[in-house]
């Protein structure tokens, strides 16, 4: 597989104990859900600097995690080794979730756009997901 889709993307809406939850779904990956060399799901949590009352972020930090999550996609190859799955935002944080080709190149991709944001803190977790479970639980 020459190239991971990036698109079309869907919005929905729910909540998580009473606090609002916003998701944008990579549709186009619902294609390749499964792809035994996409097995590995990483999750970059993004804590928010000022959330307000229901836990989201204001105008001034969409943009910011806006470029945040731009940088991101490049340093894990999107497109390429790595398709980006969804976007969750609630409860004060942001999560950016991927499935990836490349495992061993996550860390320092993360530790690299760590770097361009010193201002926000950016927590990795990957596992093994074939099943792709976190994005199967938000397809709209």
């Amino acid at each position: 597989m020459t190239a991971f889709p990036d698109e079309p993307w869907s919005v929905g809406q729910g909540s998580v104990e009473g606090r609002p939850l916003f998701v944008r779904v990579n549709t186009g990956a619902a294609a390749i859900r499964g792809e035994p060399s996409l097995r590995t799901r990483v999750g970059i949590t993004v804590p928010l600097q000022a959330p307000d009352d229901e836990g989201l972020p204001d105008a001034r930090e969409m943009s910011r995690l806006s470029e945040i999550e731009d940088s991101l996609s490049v340093a894990l190859g999107v497109g390429a080794r790595a398709v980006h799955v969804l976007v969750i935002t609630t409860s004060g944080v942001r999560e950016f979730i991927y499935h990836t080709t490349a495992p061993a190149e996550v860390q320092a991709a993360v530790d690299a756009v760590a770097t361009q944001f010193p201002d926000y803190e950016l927590e990795l977790d990957m596992e093994d997901d074939a099943d792709w479970s976190v994005y199967s639980r938000f397809q709209l």
